[in-house]
């Protein structure tokens, strides 16, 4: 009985160990990305609740965070 215990047990902490593994890597190779909307006409930057009521006159950029400058 108390074996069967002890593997259910080391069973759950391998368990636990994994996702944890999983959720620090899947926090991790997220980067901030932001959008910004402009309209097509004009090359004016616009709201983005504009450029949703209007998609067929605005384009919405995806920009990607600059790469931060490595201490020395």
């Amino acid at each position: 009985m108390l074996s069967q215990s002890v593997y259910w047990v080391r069973c759950l902490i391998m368990y636990l160990r994994q996702e944890l593994e999983s959720c620090a890597e899947n926090t991790m190779a997220k980067k901030p990305t932001s959008q910004i909307a402009r309209s097509a006409k004009t090359g004016q930057f616009i709201p983005m609740k504009v450029a949703k009521a209007n998609p067929s006159t605005t384009v919405v950029e995806t920009i990607k965070p600059r790469p931060s400058a490595k201490k020395k």
